[in-house]
């Protein structure tokens, strides 16, 4: 195990060493909505009063729009992709364990992103572990919690005036040994995620998720779908926060043989999402897309991948215009 600590107003000490080791660091802070993560300028960062950022952390591997193929009439050539180093600084654990889910989808299975997989090799995540979780929050009802490790390269807990930092994976290990931080106990960590155990003991778990799973596909033609979806506007909102979905779409833009394509994240809850060339849409209502979103999250990808895509960072509950609560819609898809 590899741990340091620093004092809760001396953060800059770790951040400047990461800077120092070749690091293009981001960390959070307030935007004109929320939070969002920006580049580390130096200086302390004050995180007083921050919980989550309002765009999840996906982003960085995973653009919302971007050209990943250029072509004449006689070839066609990947974009090569930046080859600087990242560190997100501040990432929520429910954030880092969706980018652990994306990356099945993008590396697993013999299928394997170039363009993804560059940017997330070259990226390190330093997680915050929550202490007070947000009352849109869920993650221990989807298999996460307030100090989870999947995904992190770094996890950050809060003990008295100090942070103590673990490192997780190998270039975790390796970031924080060029730190030279202030070495830790193995006393000081146990009693500090004793504390974050108990924080995920106090989120009560909305559902049995092995129970929920079953219900949710045998309920496939329940009313009670048209009751969920009826305020939904299929404007996408839900996805474009969601720090796991990561379906796309991909056009190309050219002309005289030459051009590029992108690709751009797309959203199963809109209404061209699955619209054919003939005009037919195998789901025309808002219920049938909304069905699929939740399905997606709770029942589909856990039959590819044995994991829920859904990590309860609440993020969906807080965009939507019109109220749709997905731990609603599952409590009452399912039923008593």
């Amino acid at each position: 195990m590899v741990a340091g600590k620093v004092k809760r107003n001396e953060l800059s000490t770790f951040l400047e060493a990461a800077k120092a080791a070749g690091y293009d660091v981001f960390a959070p802070a307030r935007a004109a909505e929320g939070w969002a993560f920006v580049p580390y300028e130096g200086g302390e960062v004050d995180l007083d009063g921050y919980l989550l950022t309002t765009a999840s952390v996906k982003g960085f591997v995973l653009p919302q729009l971007e050209a990943f193929l250029t072509y004449d009439d006689d070839d066609g050539r990947l974009v090569p992709t930046a080859e600087s180093k990242l560190l997100v600084f501040g990432v929520r654990p429910c954030d880092a364990r969706a980018l652990a889910l994306v990356d099945k989808v993008y590396r697993d299975r013999g299928f394997r992103d170039p363009q993804y997989l560059a940017r997330r090799d070259n990226t390190l995540l330093v997680v915050w572990a929550c202490d007070a979780p947000a009352p849109t929050c869920f993650c221990t009802s989807v298999g996460g919690g307030p100090a989870d490790e999947a995904g992190a390269d770094v996890i950050i807990y809060k003990s008295g005036d100090d942070l103590l930092l673990e490192g997780v994976s190998a270039k975790g290990e390796e970031l924080l040994k060029a730190a030279k931080l202030e070495k830790v106990s193995d006393a000081e960590l146990d009693e500090a995620k004793a504390t974050y155990a108990k924080v995920a003991e106090a989120m009560t778990p909305l559902w049995d998720l092995e129970a929920v799973r079953p219900k949710l596909y045998e309920n496939f033609d329940a009313a009670a779908w048209e009751e969920v979806a009826s305020r939904c506007v299929s404007c996408g909102a839900c996805t474009f926060v969601c720090p796991s979905c990561h379906c796309f779409d991909v056009v190309d833009e050219g002309k005289h043989g030459r051009g590029r394509r992108l690709r751009f994240w797309d959203a199963c809850t809109q209404s061209l999402f699955t619209l054919h060339a003939s005009g037919h849409n195998p789901r025309e209502r808002a219920s049938q897309r909304y069905r699929q979103r939740v399905l997606h999250k709770f029942y589909y990808f856990h039959e590819n991948w044995g994991e829920n895509l859904c990590v309860g960072c609440g993020r969906c509950v807080v965009a939507c215009p019109t109220n749709v609560d997905i731990r609603e819609a599952v409590t009452l898809v399912i039923g008593p």
